[in-house]
């Protein structure tokens, strides 16, 4: 059991790396940040139900696992990882694009105005 728990660690962590590594991935899918916050809500959601269906089915006699229970439970992480790796990478670069591309003006225009064509005092020369 300790193998099979290995073999799915370095698998998800690959996956994992591979998805949050491909620029294409992060540029490629729905513009909206929502479609990433669905993303990871469905690949919990498909997860948990490959993952109760598989215990239900008696995929886990006492404490060892069927091989067939560990290869659904492989998928189902992988599914996991992938979605929740992708979900993340999608909201935040959508939520960047955003924050990149509003431009909003300070919060008191007279202050700033002031502050731009005003001399520099003794106080900013000495630094």
């Amino acid at each position: 059991m300790i193998a099979q728990a290995g073999v799915c660690l370095v698998v998800w962590l690959v996956v994992g790396w591979l998805v949050g590594r491909n620029p294409r991935w992060a540029k490629a899918g729905p513009k909206s940040p929502w479609a990433g916050v669905i993303l990871l809500i469905l690949a919990t959601m498909v997860m948990l139900g490959m993952m109760v269906g598989m215990v239900l089915a008696g995929g886990i006699r006492g404490e060892v696992m069927l091989p067939w229970a560990w290869a659904v439970t492989l998928v189902a992480g992988t599914i996991f990882v992938g979605g929740q790796t992708l979900g993340a990478v999608w909201t935040m670069t959508r939520l960047m694009e955003r924050e990149t591309v509003i431009h909003a003006p300070t919060s008191n225009l007279e202050d700033s105005s002031k502050s731009a064509s005003a001399p520099p005092t003794s106080e900013d020369e000495g630094k």
